[in-house]
Order: structure tokens, then C-alpha cells, then sequence
């Protein structure tokens, strides 16, 4: 095939080939949706995928004619979440060749990611997670390490205290404080030594918690643990799991998913 050719297979299937990525990224991302090994070269298999019939696609499965970055935008954004933090808000907009790098190529895929994100930052208003809880709400959220309100007392309105405790030997934590020192922070709440370690913030873990890295960690997660295919099937529940390890918030996050739908896809 031609570069000719090849640009207008692309742009008939809805890929953006205008964006940071160019030809390549459009390319690769056609590849990954095609489940072939996005390498960029146009061989006989992505030849072959090319050939075949263009399916119809639903609204919001298209990617934008001038990428991701048409649709991250400030003013998008905030209409999503208006209490949002203006810098948090900034560093998402500046973060769309990021995005789209991370498969995150079409509205659908988009309006996944943010209501996630959104609901695990409070409305991207926060860059780690908030540990001042009461004694009975710890009952609520961890009843296994507080089966009562006595044993959660020592802890309430302690955040430091409280992450180490809940944290603390787990998550790749064995070091004492480590539960404080690797808690929630980042896009979409990462937690642990190890999962720090993994986002490449292990020995700077304060610095995933500040505004210009809340997606960089979020995004390796969301592309590592296949949240992309979860999304393209609207599988709601199975990104939470991925993501929570269990289904804590899913109505909030149905209606941020909503929300985002109604601001992200036309």
C-alpha cells in the first residue's frame, strides 16, 4: 500500500492521523484494535486487516477527526466536573497526546477513563486520597480491620496513622510508614510500593501526587490492565473491578459515565 492509500484506509475507519502521533500512532492504534502486534509497519496481516469490509460503528467508537485533543479540552472539561482544580483540569488538556498514546483513541474509550478517573480524584478535585475518615465510617469501609467502632477509634481523623495501618505489609509496603508514604494519589488512586514502583514514582512517591503527573500513572494502569476492550464493550462493572479490586462506588461512577457521555460524545 501506498502512504496515499494507507491515509485514507485510516481516515474511512475513523482514525486521527493529524495528532501528536501522525501516521504511525494512527497506525499502531488500528493495529491494537485490529488485535494485531502494534509495531507500525504495514505488513500482510494489517494489509489484510485493511481489506476487509469497514464495519459500522456506534456513536462515540469513532475517533475525532482532530484527535483526542479536540475533546480534552479546559472548557470540556470543566463543564464535565465545575468544581474540578483548575491545575488538575490544565495538566488532563496538556496530557492528550499522552491519552491517545495510551489507546484511549475514540469518545467512548475517552468517557471510560475520565468517570473513573472523576470519581476516584472526588470530581477531579484532589490528587490523593482523602484518609480522615470517622471511626464509624472506617467500620463502613474497611469492617474487616474495624469490626467495631472502638477498634477503629485509635484511628479516626489520623490520616497518617490510618494508612499505615490499612496499608501498611501489603502492596509491595514493608517498610513502616511505607502505608503513608505510597497512599492513594495520582488519576485513578494509585496505591502500594509496588504499584508506585511500577508508575516509575518509587523514590519520589510525592511526586505522583502533584498536579503534572495525576494521569501519567493512571494511564499506564488503565492501558496494562486492558481497561481499553473493557470500555469499547461498556463494561462498566469490569473496569471498576480492575480498577477497585471490587465494585466500591459503581453508582457514582455510572453517573459521572453518564456525565462524561453527555459532555464527550456528540
Amino acid at each position: 500500500m501506498t502512504v496515499a492509500e494507507i491515509r485514507r484506509a485510516l481516515l474511512a475507519r475513523g482514525y486521527a492521523i493529524d495528532t501528536a502521533g501522525g501516521l504511525d500512532g494512527a497506525i499502531r492504534a488500528f493495529q491494537r484494535d485490529a488485535g494485531l502486534e502494534p509495531d507500525g509497519d504495514v505488513g500482510p496481516l494489517t494489509r489484510a486487516a485493511f481489506a476487509k469490509p469497514i464495519p459500522a460503528k456506534p456513536s462515540g467508537t469513532v475517533a475525532p477527526i482532530g484527535g483526542i485533543a479536540d475533546l480534552v479540552t479546559v472548557a470540556r472539561l470543566r463543564r464535565f466536573e465545575p468544581f474540578a482544580r483548575a491545575d488538575i483540569l490544565a495538566a488532563i488538556a496538556a496530557s492528550a497526546p499522552a491519552i491517545e498514546a495510551a489507546g484511549i483513541t475514540t469518545p467512548k474509550r475517552l468517557t471510560h477513563f475520565l468517570a473513573q478517573v472523576a470519581h476516584e480524584s472526588a470530581g477531579l478535585a484532589r490528587t490523593e486520597e482523602a484518609l480522615s475518615y470517622s471511626a464509624a465510617r472506617m467500620v463502613e469501609v474497611w469492617p474487616n480491620r474495624f469490626p467495631t467502632v472502638a477498634a477503629a477509634a485509635p484511628y479516626a481523623r489520623n490520616p497518617q496513622a490510618l494508612a499505615n495501618k490499612v496499608y501498611g505489609g501489603r502492596l509491595g509496603n514493608r517498610l513502616a510508614g511505607d502505608g503513608w508514604r505510597y497512599r492513594g494519589g495520582g488519576g485513578l488512586g494509585t496505591t502500594g510500593r509496588a504499584n508506585y514502583a511500577e508508575a516509575g514514582f518509587e523514590a519520589d512517591p510525592d511526586a505522583l501526587r502533584r498536579p503534572e503527573n495525576f494521569l501519567a500513572p493512571a494511564l499506564l494502569y488503565w492501558r496494562t490492565r486492558g481497561c481499553n476492550a473493557l470500555a469499547d464493550r461498556d463494561d462498566v462493572v469490569g473496569i471498576t473491578v480492575k480498577i477497585n479490586g471490587g465494585k466500591n462506588g459503581l453508582t457514582d461512577r455510572r453517573k459521572r459515565l453518564a456525565a462524561a457521555e453527555r459532555v464527550f460524545v456528540a
